[in-house]
């Protein structure tokens, strides 16, 4: 890795990086590659605190000498030829084979760690193409982008037509969010690192997520101490991508150091688990949870039962499953699919636990409980759950039980159990208390 230490050798840098990229997509980022550049004296002596202002002020100094321009978000545009993206969409359009493969594994470690039930709501702040956006509403998954550049939204609408999850879009700023409603996750991929004020955005986050909720960081540029791509608590990145970015484009391209990412989401009440891959960074996973203290299920429960529903009552129904020949029960037929649904329950808006009761005839049984509205399109709560059959002549074992949080007055709230064709159980009842 060659370090350089001057503008006009980084000038040199990006030019022979312009000269490789007429050859292909993979020798250009061979040049970008090869060198950082040592900010020294172009940095200046950064403030002690990386939290104060002046230290923020000094970052956007050394942004504007770099950038030569002003920062402001539509600098974060990128004009792209549409019908092309969509006969050809990234990450195939870099006609890279490393790339693609890159991009393919970190979209299927992504998903799979989220762990995301159908019908959950996720928001993805700077969305970009939509790569991403596309993968889970495929899933049924409902994503609302939020993103600077209209026309990128507009492809995205485009490209996700038709697809199982709703796909909202947004023209809105990340550094000064008004949303309204509330979603499952929220995933920042390959995005975070344009935030021109991150501690600000983070602070806006909150208000935004359900109890239980995760934060969610992919493919962002926190790097561990030592890194030389990013030689302070946090700020511009100097490695030639980044750099190439910054001063052919006019984008903020931000890198933070592990400690100080933690500390300042930590300082701000956020728990943080890291997974990483340390083979191909782009698959390094951050997810921050609110506290116990923050969440639904540190609430006291409920005592008083606001509502129960026998198996026998038409407004529990089932997909799967047959009611016993005493009408005490709903029971698994070895068929997969929803064994219990309904009752279309209306809730106002408030804090609820739900209880589904039965019996355990398989060792064990698995499946999935749910609470969904919107005619099954939006998730309230799931619990997996795996079950082994309890003492003989005890039906009401509780099978499943999960927390969730109305936000507006719902007039069709379902309880769902999902099984598939091994799990042996019996539903008998249904419960739900106010918390």
């Amino acid at each position: 890795m060659q370090i350089i230490n001057s503008i006009a050798a980084l000038d040199e840098k990006l030019n022979l990086a312009a000269d490789a990229a007429n050859r292909s997509g993979d020798d250009f980022r061979r040049v970008l590659e090869s060198f950082v550049l040592d900010p020294g004296e172009l940095a200046g002596r950064l403030d002690a605190n990386p939290r104060s202002d002046r230290y923020r002020e000094q970052q956007m100094k050394l942004y504007e000498f770099l950038a030569e321009r002003n920062y402001t978000t539509e600098n974060e545009s990128t004009p792209f030829d549409r019908e092309q993206m969509l006969r050809w969409p990234f990450p195939y359009s870099t006609r890279s084979a490393s790339l693609v493969g890159d991009y393919l594994m970190t979209y299927g470690n992504l998903i799979k760690t989220m762990n995301l039930a159908q019908g959950a709501r996720v928001l993805e702040i700077g969305s970009g193409y939509g790569p991403l956006t596309w993968h889970l509403a495929s899933m049924g998954i409902h994503v609302t982008c939020v993103d600077v550049h209209e026309p990128l939204l507009a492809y995205v609408d485009e490209r996700t037509r038709g697809l199982p999850g709703n796909v909202e879009t947004l023209v809105a700023d990340m550094n000064s969010l008004e949303l309204k409603g509330s979603f499952n996750a929220i995933v920042f991929f390959e995005s975070f690192h344009h935030a021109a004020d991150h501690a600000a955005v983070l602070k806006a986050l909150p208000r935004l997520l359900e109890p239980n909720g995760v934060l969610v960081f992919g493919g962002e540029p926190i790097v561990p101490e030592g890194s030389l791509a990013v030689p302070y608590p946090w700020g511009l990145r100097m490695d030639g991508l980044s750099l190439w970015c910054i001063r052919r484009h006019g984008w903020m391209e931000l890198g933070f150091k592990e400690d100080y990412f933690r500390s300042l989401l930590e300082s701000m009440d956020w728990s943080l688990s890291f997974k990483p891959n340390r083979a191909l960074p782009l698959m390094d996973i951050w997810i921050a949870r609110r506290p116990e203290g923050h969440s639904i299920y540190s609430m006291p429960s409920g005592n008083e039962v606001m509502a129960t529903w026998e198996a026998k009552d038409p407004e529990l129904r089932t997909q799967v499953g047959i009611l016993t020949s005493d009408s005490r029960a709903i029971e698994s037929t070895g068929a997969a699919g929803f064994l219990v649904y309904g009752p279309y329950a209306k809730l106002d808006a408030g804090f609820y636990e739900v209880q589904w009761l039965g019996l355990a005839m398989g060792n064990p049984s698995t499946g999935r409980a749910d609470v969904a509205s919107d005619g099954g399109q939006m998730i309230l709560g799931v619990a997996d759950f795996s079950i082994s059959p309890g003492p003989a002549g005890e039906p009401n074992n509780i099978i499943a039980h999960t927390r969730f949080r109305i936000v507006q007055a719902a007039n069709d709230v379902e309880f769902r159990i999902q099984i598939d064709g091994r799990t042996k159980i019996s539903i008998s009842q249904v419960v739900l208390r106010k918390l």
